[in-house]
């Protein structure tokens, strides 16, 4: 119990140095990248990260660096499968950064050094000049990410690439589940309030957009989905791959706890904020009511992970010269009118 209580007062000491509303309102005035990383750096505990002169490449990858640095810091707090969840969780930036090699070698894009590119791993020891996308992987032999990349190594280009991407990212949310399987019943079911219902929504959306947009083969869908919901087992996932969008799948999820995905109008345009906006609440939830056990990191990486993402849609929409009001409405967290008289 002590050391719970002591990592979560440091996460919810965390927290109270996030960005506010009056920041996201303040920051949607702006027209340029450049205006925003100012406000950031004079006004907000992000400062340090900035040095008031990154385009919004370089600006992005600074707020990686940030989200790194703050879970890394967390690590120390944590001992077994505790820790072992933690590590699991940052071995994102990786993930990320392998996928970053693997764009950069089937692209060759040159605007921006591989080393530009990456957050934790280290280009110089890792890619030669002739490297094609098989000789990278076959340098990743002995890693966890070999076994789920070497079978793809040989298809076609154009598909090569996201059959690797949605092998990666299933092995990261695999490991998280198959680590929390080791905590009690209680916690298991307290951190599945977060996990469980981020991959139920990963699942939905990805089904949903498999059958309706790419036509792929249930088999397909099954295959790349994730096992571990809270609310959608292997059984029911099993069922959803064959249904027909319309006369089965969206009625079927109309009556499950995610009815809200496709409720209204506008569904496949607000298919992912109506996604992340619940996840986002509910570990604001999780994170107030749970103060002395693991489910308060669970809630608390993905808080971090929209405060990031919303701090990345200011900086998108002055590409799109948006209204602060439409500016807003691109991002997770959600305002109310009187708010934004604050403008």
């Amino acid at each position: 119990m002590g050391d719970f209580n002591a990592v979560s007062a440091k996460m919810s000491k965390m927290t109270s140095e996030f960005l506010t509303d009056r920041d996201y309102i303040s920051m949607s005035r702006f027209q340029t990248v450049s205006e925003i990383i100012t406000y950031l750096k004079e006004n907000t505990k992000l400062s340090s990260y900035f040095d008031g002169y990154e385009d919004s490449y370089e600006a992005e990858r600074k707020l990686d660096l940030y989200k790194l640095d703050l879970l890394t810091k967390l690590r120390h707090y944590y001992k077994g499968n505790y820790l072992n969840f933690v590590n699991a969780a940052i071995s994102e930036f990786e993930i990320d950064d392998i996928k970053r090699v693997l764009r950069y070698l089937k692209t060759k894009d040159g605007r921006r050094s591989l080393k530009d590119r990456l957050i934790v791993l280290n280009s110089d020891n890792l890619i030669e000049e002739n490297d094609t996308i098989k000789t990278f992987v076959e340098k990743l032999k002995g890693t966890k990410y070999y076994k789920v990349l070497r079978q793809y190594v040989d298809d076609a280009e154009d598909v090569v690439l996201f059959y690797m991407e949605m092998n990666l990212d299933k092995l990261y949310y695999q490991q998280l589940v198959e680590i929390s399987n080791t905590f009690s019943k209680a916690e298991k079911q307290k951190v599945d309030e977060v996990l469980g219902v981020k991959i139920d929504l990963l699942n939905i959306t990805w089904i949903y957009r498999g059958i309706k947009y790419y036509g792929l083969m249930p088999e397909e869908l099954l295959n790349f989905a994730v096992i571990g919901g809270k609310v959608f087992n292997f059984d029911r996932l099993r069922e959803m791959v064959y249904m027909d969008i319309e006369k089965e799948f969206v009625p079927y999820i109309l009556n499950s706890h995610y009815e809200f995905l496709f409720q209204g109008e506008s569904q496949d345009i607000y298919l992912d904020r109506r996604s992340s906006r619940f996840l986002y609440y509910t570990c604001r939830e999780v994170f107030k009511r749970d103060f002395f056990d693991f489910s308060k990191f669970a809630a608390f990486m993905y808080i971090l992970d929209f405060e990031v993402k919303d701090i990345r849609g200011i900086m998108e929409a002055t590409r799109f010269n948006l209204s602060p009001g439409e500016t807003l409405n691109y991002l997770v967290r959600s305002y109310k009118g009187s708010e934004l008289t604050w403008l």
